[in-house]
């Protein structure tokens, strides 16, 4: 591609002679300058401001329960009554599985026994059934 004599010639305007100039440094930071470069000074009545009793009050730390236990260390020892402590005999029966020779061979979950068939609602439950008149909605018919 070729260039023209024109813009072999050309000169840059002031305006892109100011442009190109670098910032001065001693104006963009000074001695307040946070981490970032921004400039924030703090006053010289923030400076010499006091707490009160009341911020210093609310500053500490709210104390612990008086009942407050601290965690415990990861071992410990353990004491002499849970070493020798006797589980009691229904402890044990309910410790102890249920045997298989219960469940009898033709076992069906799924049957329904005569007496949950003859069951019927009180009427306090059928009333709790009924859904709220005012959350039913009509179908609309065409």
């Amino acid at each position: 591609m070729m260039v023209t004599e024109g813009a072999k010639n050309a000169s840059p305007s002031q305006r892109i002679e100011q442009l190109a100039q670098a910032k001065s440094r001693q104006d963009r930071f000074g001695i307040y300058e946070t981490e970032w470069g921004q400039y924030f000074p703090v006053s010289q009545s923030a400076m010499k401001a006091t707490h009160t009793e009341r911020v210093e009050q609310l500053a500490n730390p709210k104390d612990y329960h008086k009942d407050f236990q601290d965690e415990r260390p990861i071992q410990w020892t353990v004491g002499n009554s849970a070493l020798n402590a006797i589980a009691t005999l229904r402890l044990q029966q309910l410790a102890r599985p249920r045997s298989r020779t219960m469940i009898k061979d033709d076992f069906d979950p799924y049957k329904i026994s005569p007496s949950a068939r003859r069951a019927r609602a009180t009427p306090r439950v059928e009333e709790l059934c009924v859904p709220l008149p005012r959350k039913c909605k009509q179908k609309k018919v065409v």
